[in-house]
């Protein structure tokens, strides 16, 4: 399975990137496993605190992780398990500094993954709102009172922010499932939970086919509110020429043809009925 890197951009000045001196490149601000860092052959362990330089190669081994905050852009560079890269030459290397934060995938193949951890999130901050209950309930005095309804805004702050983060990884989720193979609208790509975008955007001769048929059906309505012979006329000669055209970008024999045959026979009949009255 593919690994995902994803990098969040904190808040900062627009403005952009400039290399850090030697030696001072970022600082690992996160960390769980084994996570290393290999410059000239000399690899080394890396912790929580530790500066990495721009040349180093990071690596993380399997369930490990780390996060690693670049000093010259403020770009936060999260690396998953099993992930080997050196540092200038990340995606996160190159951003501008950024005047909000925003995520940036580079495998959609992570975005469930990145949802379901999210949703564990949200349940963990759920309980941890349980336990400030409880500690309201069982303050002593009026200080622990207060300092626990504190606690407890703070973490409903925290779990509606979560709420939103979860609903915004399934959205990729679903997102990175609709890519794989099936051609869909740029609508779609950029918000695939709208009504509309379960399944897939319509083929290039499908678009004809509809649009043909709206054509046809315009003429007909034209045709049937003409009052006069000079507006029969017009009308008849438009559709004539349009037909003309249609015919030779799409052949009578034609997969599209046949389709805009079969898909306008009711408006081909009221057409001509329309038509005859002029006559």
């Amino acid at each position: 399975m593919m690994r995902a890197l994803i990098i969040l951009i904190v808040v900062a000045c627009g403005s952009d990137p400039k290399p850090a001196p030697a030696g001072d490149a970022g600082k690992v601000i996160e960390l769980t496993g084994k996570v290393t860092a290999t410059r000239e052959a000399a690899t080394r362990m890396l912790a929580v605190g530790n500066v990495v330089r721009a040349d180093e190669v990071i690596e993380t081994a399997p369930d490990s992780s780390v996060v690693i905050e670049l000093l010259h852009n403020n770009a936060r560079w999260s690396l998953e398990a099993g992930i080997k890269s050196r540092v200038d030459a990340s995606v996160a290397w190159t951003l501008p500094k950024q005047d909000a934060a925003r995520a940036v995938e580079h495998a959609t193949s992570s975005a469930g993954r990145h949802a379901d951890r999210q949703a564990a999130d949200t349940q963990i901050t759920a309980d941890r709102d349980d336990a400030a209950r409880n500690a309201i309930a069982n303050s002593q005095n009026e200080r622990d009172r207060e300092a626990a309804q504190a606690k407890l805004q703070a973490l409903q702050q925290e779990k509606s922010s979560m709420t939103e983060r979860v609903a915004a990884a399934k959205a990729a989720a679903a997102k990175a499932e609709r890519v794989k193979g099936v051609k869909i609208s740029a609508e779609c790509m950029n918000n695939p939970l709208a009504k509309g975008c379960d399944g897939p955007a319509p083929s290039p001769e499908e678009i004809t086919v509809k649009a043909a048929i709206a054509r046809y059906r315009d003429f007909a309505t034209e045709l049937c509110a003409c009052t006069d012979a000079a507006c029969s006329t017009k009308v008849g000669d438009a559709q004539f020429k349009w037909r003309a055209d249609l015919d030779r970008k799409h052949p009578p024999k034609s997969a599209a043809a046949q389709a805009i045959l079969a898909g306008s026979s009711d408006i081909a009949k009221r057409y001509d009925d329309c038509k005859a009255k002029w006559k």
